[in-house]
């Protein structure tokens, strides 16, 4: 085993830079815009860092403010989440220890819904999150940075919560043997000073750690720019502290995992997947950068210049002294051979065809523009495409859904509580029913008339997307069908929905069908 005993709580993963910041960074400024992206720019000029040169700076503002930023992976964020959050969030709360969490799910008024939201538009920008219970407030701080220490009663009166951690903070990880044994989060969060109008931030790193088996915790912090020695006293007050080691409790026992929630975009565990936005906003960036070249081409080349060939000396004499004007109505005399004519950029040229190129690579990847394609497409095309688009995002709505009722689950143990399965349902289905009423209608007689078991019926409508299962199988869902009331009648008689068509059988008639029920 090789390696180094690093105490450095601000020790990063060394993924952490390649596989979070430039990812998070490359897509949270595509997000935010043409501001933002101006600086990711890359000036043609020669002076790059525009040091001693006031004419290529004032030509790279120029440069920058002339490009046109088409923000397409906003766009396609906003209508990702619009597409999840169509169908509103399904909750199932029964639990007392959880019935807060509708409209306050992190102590701070967040509804559960937004926090949803949250959690999944992160995961899609960054390609991972995390969900951690809490049922202490933690520690809190006075007007000076002091660390207020919690008692073990006000932590037991505490309200139960959720804390959303966005990929960023998650700065360190560790995973042996398909086990988390060390996690490190870290945040900021403001100083509240009643006699100040200022803004003061204190940094907290939050450690999660396993040790023989046993899950631990403990809260650094630090009110500068430095980062704890290891060696601080625990409880210390003053510029920086750290508490104690202590044992996470759960139910009563000592836990033996981290409570940690993990959501991603192909795997709910603590590696870093790969962002479903980052793609297209990588595409995104360097069609600004064509963007900006061909403001600057078109402001270089772009206006019409008048070329003189073959003029003689005395040509030259009478322009020198008469000049030449564009769009006036005073000819200009030449002699001999000399020609006159305007000299313009094409119309069409590498640049532009390079800039529609990468518009069509945003397209293809799911990128939405300014508007749908309505281009004429067949069936078999446009299912394709419906399920080639909401592959990805319903994975990633599946694995938040999961990752949430993980969390419920562990603060019902938290809590000494049961808490039911299945608490919250995303919208998972997002193509529209091939199946119009005639078909419908067409099928029901045919269950009717004993020719398809119900199971088959509803197994076809599943495919159809008039029914989703939401974890059930399908016998669950005949069952529930057959349970409710009033029950779903097939025809104007007594048969009713799958209480006696499984009961008919054919007698070997095509237009016979005998019934074996009681109507």
């Amino acid at each position: 085993m090789t390696g180094t005993n690093v105490t450095n709580v601000d020790t990063k993963h060394k993924l952490y830079d390649a596989r979070v910041t430039q990812i998070c960074k490359l897509v949270n400024d595509c997000i935010v815009g043409e501001i933002a992206m101006r600086n990711r720019l890359l000036w043609p000029g020669e002076d790059p860092k525009m040091e001693g040169n006031a004419a290529d700076r004032h030509r790279m503002e120029k440069y920058t403010r002339g490009a046109a930023f088409l923000n397409a992976t906003r766009r396609t964020l906003n209508s990702w989440t619009g597409i999840v959050f169509s169908t509103p969030v399904i909750t199932d709360i029964k639990t007392k220890s959880l019935a807060g969490l509708q409209d306050n799910a992190d102590g701070n008024s967040q509804p559960l819904s937004q926090m949803v939201r949250d959690a999944l538009t992160e995961v899609l920008k960054t390609g991972r999150a995390a969900l951690v219970p809490i049922y202490d407030s933690g520690v809190t701080f006075d007007d000076e940075g002091n660390p207020i220490i919690q008692t073990v009663e006000q932590a037991q009166a505490a309200t139960m919560k959720i804390r959303l951690f966005y990929n960023e903070d998650i700065i360190n990880w560790r995973t042996v043997e398909r086990q988390d044994r060390l996690v490190v989060f870290k945040y900021s969060e403001q100083v509240d000073d009643p006699s100040s109008f200022g803004n003061s931030e204190i940094t907290i790193w939050h450690e999660y750690r396993m040790i023989d088996g046993e899950a631990f915790q403990r809260r650094w912090w630090s009110t500068d720019s430095k980062v704890p020695d290891a060696g601080i006293t625990p409880n210390t007050a003053g510029s920086a502290g750290v508490t104690d080691l202590t044992p996470i409790i759960i139910g009563g026992k000592r836990a033996t995992s981290l409570p940690i929630s993990w959501i991603g975009a192909v795997n709910n565990d603590s590696y870093p997947d790969e962002a479903p936005l980052y793609d297209i906003a990588s595409l995104n960036e360097k069609h600004y950068q064509i963007e900006a070249d061909l403001a600057e081409l078109t402001h270089l080349v772009g206006q019409p210049t008048v070329v003189i060939t073959g003029s003689s000396p005395q040509d030259k004499e009478n322009l020198k002294a008469g000049g030449v004007k564009l769009g006036s109505r005073t000819a200009i005399p030449l002699t001999g051979n000399a020609k006159i004519e305007l000299l313009q950029a094409e119309e069409r040229n590498s640049v532009i065809a390079l800039a529609e190129r990468r518009e069509k690579q945003m397209a293809t990847i799911g990128a939405q523009m300014i508007d749908n394609n309505t281009t004429a497409k067949t069936a078999t095309e446009a299912d394709y495409d419906a399920q080639s688009d909401t592959s990805s995002l319903s994975l990633v709505a599946g694995n938040t859904e999961s990752a949430f009722n993980k969390a419920f689950q562990m603060m019902g143990e938290l809590a000494g509580d049961q808490v039911n399965d299945g608490v919250l349902t995303l919208n998972k289905q997002y193509t529209s029913s091939t199946i119009d009423g005639q078909t419908l209608t067409a099928m029901l007689q045919v269950v009717q008339a004993g020719k398809m078991t119900t199971e088959d019926f509803v197994s076809w409508m599943v495919r159809g997307n008039l029914i989703e299962l939401s974890g059930r199988t399908i016998d669950q869902v005949v069952d529930d069908i057959n349970n409710q009331a009033p029950t779903i009648s097939l025809s104007q008689g007594d048969n009713q929905f799958g209480s006696n068509a499984g009961n008919q059988t054919e007698t070997g008639n095509d237009n016979e069908v005998t019934d074996n029920g009681d109507n």
